[in-house]
Order: structure tokens, then sequence, then C-alpha cells
């Protein structure tokens, strides 16, 4: 579960590359999401690494925006802070359908107008210096996009990486772990929402006699009461220092340092 951390030579310069996983996604929450991503960053800013920028893959072959990707694009923005959004990079990929077709041009320069056009998707980003490159799916193409945040000879430091590091700051009062936390207050006030509209259809099973359907809202109240009570477990979860994450991937950290530590 969560980040890998690889490495290639890049024109003699060795670029060492952490892939997260991305939010919402099956395997874990996103607070383990958050935790994991907030981990990596924290630990290579602590050990003196610091980032040449950031490459967010968007798949040009989704139709519309969905939740998933306006989340994901709202935890960058709150990870990075504004300041270093003109060290990221969107690529769009993989300009192909599953059976191997390309996307007809004039399809994916609607997506992509669409996309750079919106504010709260891609056009306030690129307003602060954010870039967007296409990515064929090539190798050439992968090393071109990373050559180019390599060439700046500049160095970012994060706004996670700072709250954590410099100001140690819980998970929790971060930029990142605040939207979280909002993101986890909306969907308790949808469950909620579900709740009152059970209740109408229990009294409504009760009137009716009907004891299958009783059993059904039953079961439904359960698995919604056992979500609320997840949501509000992942937002304790958040109420850790920097140490305790550490604390709770030490065998990972220490894979890592050893790592960074041969390779170098």
């Amino acid at each position: 579960m969560g980040a890998e951390i690889y490495w290639f030579m890049l024109e003699g310069v060795r670029v060492w590359l952490i892939k997260t996983i991305r939010f919402d996604n099956k395997v874990c929450s996103d607070v383990e999401v958050l935790k994991d991503v907030a981990f990596w960053l924290a630990a290579a800013y602590s050990q003196g690494t610091r980032l040449a920028g950031i490459i967010y893959l968007h798949r040009i072959t989704n139709f519309g925006i969905s939740d998933l990707a306006l989340r994901n694009l709202m935890m960058l923005k709150q990870l990075c802070g504004a300041k270093q959004l003109n060290s990221v990079i969107i690529a769009t990929t993989p300009w192909k359908y599953h059976e191997g077709k390309l996307v007809l041009k004039a399809v994916g320069q609607q997506r992509n107008k669409e996309l750079v056009e919106t504010d709260e998707l891609w056009a306030g980003m690129i307003k602060k210096g954010g870039r967007i490159e296409r990515h064929d799916g090539t190798v050439e193409s992968a090393r071109r996009i990373v050559s180019e945040l390599v060439g700046r000879r500049t160095r970012i430091v994060l706004d996670i990486q700072r709250q954590l590091v410099d100001d140690m700051k819980i998970l929790y009062d971060t930029d990142a772990g605040q939207a979280l936390q909002s993101e986890l207050v909306k969907e308790r006030k949808r469950y909620e929402a579900d709740f009152a509209s059970l209740r109408i259809d229990m009294e409504r099973a009760i009137r009716e006699r009907d004891k299958t359907w009783q059993r059904q809202i039953a079961n439904e109240k359960s698995r919604l009461e056992a979500a609320v009570a997840r949501k509000v477990a992942e937002g304790e979860e958040m109420k850790i220092d920097m140490q305790k994450i550490m604390e709770e991937r030490e065998e990972t950290h220490c894979k890592m340092m050893k790592k960074m530590g041969v390779d170098r």
C-alpha cells in the first residue's frame, strides 16, 4: 500500500521519483493516503532532500470531470501551496482508448480546452505558473516531462512539508488536513440526509406492516451508522504529529533512508 520510490539517471543526474496513490481509491481511506504522502514528503525534507516539482497525471480519455478528479486536484493544491504551483506539470495521458485507438484530435482538444479554461479545474493553477504537457505513453515523452522540471535547477518546499517539519503542526491542522476534514464533514452531512429519508421509509413500513422492508431499512441504517463511525475515526486519525507518522511507518522509513543512502 501507499507510495513507491524509484530512481533513474537523466543526463548524468540521479532523479528520484515518488509515486503516490490517488485519493478516493478502493485500497485505503483518504486519511491513510494523506498520511502516506505526508510521510514521504516530510521524511525527504527532514533529510535535506528538495523537490524539483510535481507531475500530476490526468486521463484525457475520461469524459467530463468527476468528483474524484476534483478532490485530487483540491488536495494537490493544498499539499503544494499557491507559491509552488509553478512547479506543477499536469500531464494528460494516455491519449489512447483501451482497444489501442488514438483519441480523436478534436475530442482531445475539446477536453483540454474545458480543463484549461475552468478556474476550479486547471485554469487557476495555470495562472500561477502550472503547465500542461501531453504524455503519449512513450519513454521519450516521460523523460522529456521530467527533464523540464529537473532542468529548471530550482528546488521547492511544499506547504505540507513546512507545516509538518518546520511548524511542527499535527496533520489535522495542516492546510491539506483541514481540506480533507472539510470533505469528511460533507460526507457525514450526506449520511445524515440519508438517515432522515430512512426514518420516513421506516414509518411507512411500520404502518404497512411490511416486515421485509423494515429489515432492509434496519440493515441500511446499520450500514450508514458504521460509515459515519468510520468518518469520525478518520478525522481523529489526523490528530497526530510527524513523529507519530514516522513511528507508524518506522520500517518503511528505515528502508527508504537505507536505499537513498546506498544509492547516493
